[in-house]
């Protein structure tokens, strides 16, 4: 008979995430990811199946708890403000890549980079964040043509992957450590190319 899990996967996950977000995929050593989560090996394993795995569903935490609140008013019809909304989204953004509560960065953006080729999964799961950013400035851009101040002409697809670009590189330059003066700089010039 198999012994029941002693701890809290939801807790252990957490830490791993936290791992992830200041070391990266490489630089989370197993030593640090069982210290960090209060397991052994031979419980991470079991609960895990590989570091690889541990990641992916870090990245899985991480999109619930962290990008999921964030791009949220975005997929809220009652919320979605359109253009005003991205501003708000991206200022939140930016407050969330510089806070001294949380590593630098952001893990999606982290894996982006690391991703090696042959992790298909992690390749996977990387992407299907990413297209919950597209999709979340996809809508905002959708509801500003909705209400004239966005440009029919102009297309949201191509806007809203300009939009992921853009977040995903003021996550680098955070992690490169850029001012909030410097991201600012780039949300504004954004948003105002977006109502010019």
């Amino acid at each position: 008979m198999a012994r029941p899990r002693e701890f809290d996967p939801l807790k252990v996950l957490d830490q791993a995430m936290r791992v992830f977000w200041e070391k990266g995929y490489e630089g989370a050593s197993l030593s640090l990811l069982t210290d960090a989560m209060g397991l052994g090996k031979a419980s991470l394993y079991s609960a895990f199946e590989s570091k690889e795995n541990l990641f992916i569903q870090s990245l899985g935490r991480y999109h619930t708890r962290i990008i999921g609140p964030w791009l949220e008013p975005l997929f809220e019809p009652d919320t979605n403000q359109g253009l005003d909304t991205i501003e708000h989204v991206l200022d939140a953004l930016i407050d969330r890549l510089t806070s001294q509560d949380t590593p630098a960065g952001c893990l999606v953006a982290i894996a982006s980079v690391e991703c090696v080729q042959g992790k298909r999964p992690l390749l996977r799961k990387v992407g299907d964040i990413l297209a919950d950013f597209e999709t979340g400035f996809y809508q905002g851009l959708r509801k500003a043509q909705i209400d004239g101040v966005l440009d029919v002409r102009k297309d949201p697809r191509q806007i809203a992957r300009a939009l992921t670009s853009t977040a995903q590189g003021m996550a680098v330059m955070s992690r490169a450590g850029s001012e909030m003066r410097a991201l600012d700089d780039i949300s504004r010039w954004t948003m105002d190319s977006l109502r010019n």
